[in-house]
């Protein structure tokens, strides 16, 4: 059973996590070169990626599937409690099939048969979250989160009766608050085998959210929640240490 969940769950996130964008990649490699140096079992590195479930209470529409990739710092306190902040500079937000009003530009109206219109948008994410180990393989984590919005689109998709199936992107980044606040919270399962023996985590997190996605003056008013899955491999030395 664990072979298989790694073969179809855990493996295509990792993978995931390793083809989001070059400058991820470069972020992954910084901790891999210079995370072994600066671990200790009370302070790593990890690198963390996976899947947002992401939608917007408030607004019409459905469900968003969209990556996330960042890094994370691993402080411990005690025994049981640590400061698991992290960077994700790729969180990405929205929703399907939404209203939007004029998604494309005017002089394809006549042209169009059928469309649906999704926003997009990409936060760099800053949840400071504490962690709580209930066993060596359970854990619980909550903490507020910071985000600032990065980029905003509509992407409409649709049928056109001059030029079959198109595809329309549109900016909408001055439409929307720069700043999104929430607050996370998650239950995690560290295979305690894997990686060396120090673990990789899978962690479940629903993260609601209190600020108003647009600005007052659009007259739209939207807030950003969203469920995640995160693969969270921690970078430690290689050589695990022993303990008397």
């Amino acid at each position: 059973m664990r072979t298989s969940f790694l073969k179809f769950f855990i493996i295509p996130l990792l993978l995931l996590v390793g083809s989001v964008k070059h400058t991820h990649g470069q972020a992954m490699w910084l901790v891999l070169i210079f995370g072994d140096k600066a671990a200790t079992e009370n302070f790593f590195f990890s690198i963390e990626g996976g899947l947002n479930f992401s939608y917007m209470p408030g607004m019409e529409g459905r469900m968003n599937l969209q990556p996330n990739f960042g890094l994370g710092v691993n402080m411990k306190i005690n025994d049981e409690w640590s400061f698991v902040p992290q960077f994700k500079p790729f969180s990405r937000k929205g929703q399907k099939r939404i209203n939007a009003e004029n998604p494309f530009p005017t002089g394809f109206n006549n042209s169009i048969d059928s469309y649906k219109t999704s926003i997009r948008m990409n936060y760099l994410d800053i949840p400071l979250m504490f962690r709580y180990d209930y066993t060596d393989e359970w854990f619980f984590s909550i903490g507020p989160q910071i985000s600032f919005l990065l980029d905003a689109k509509y992407i409409t998709v649709g049928d056109g009766s001059d030029d079959g199936d198109f595809l329309y992107a549109k900016s909408t980044k001055n439409n929307l608050n720069n700043v999104d606040f929430s607050f996370p919270i998650e239950i995690g399962y560290t295979f305690t085998e894997l990686n060396n023996g120090h673990g990789i985590d899978l962690k479940l997190r629903y993260a609601h959210g209190f600020s108003e996605v647009f600005k007052k003056e659009t007259g739209m008013s939207a807030t950003n929640s969203l469920v995640q899955v995160i693969i969270g491999f921690p970078y430690l030395k290689s050589d695990k240490q022993s303990t008397e």
